[in-house]
């Protein structure tokens, strides 16, 4: 549907070799960073189903959204403010479909957190 879902879908293979850090302290307090993200990454979501946004990958909204949860939860603790960052910058994108692309600073800061 859209290289966000692309994109997405290999942060969600990234995400799932990280090491987990902190315990399972995620599950009784969630990190405030990290629940930010994860309700920018399901605005985009809805964003660009709405804008009808295309890519070589399809994706329902409902399976975006989803991906977005279990991306927000394999975010390490040090890492959740700059997925913030990134959550932000689409927020704030006048492009739903060129999102990533504007953001693509805040996205490799994110992905190369550790």
């Amino acid at each position: 549907m859209n290289s966000f879902k692309w994109l997405c879908a290999a942060l969600a293979l990234s995400a799932l070799s990280l090491p987990a850090c902190g315990g399972d302290d995620k599950k009784n307090s969630p990190n405030p960073d990290a629940q930010a993200y994860l309700t920018s990454c399901q605005n985009l979501c809805v964003k660009q189903d709405t804008a009808k946004c295309t890519s070589v990958v399809t994706m329902t909204l409902a399976d975006c959204k989803s991906l977005c949860d279990a991306l927000s939860q394999a975010i390490p603790g040090t890492c959740a403010a700059k997925y913030k960052a990134y959550g932000q910058c689409t927020d704030n994108a006048s492009d739903a479909c060129t999102a990533e692309t504007a953001c693509s600073t805040q996205m490799e800061a994110a992905n190369t957190c550790q």
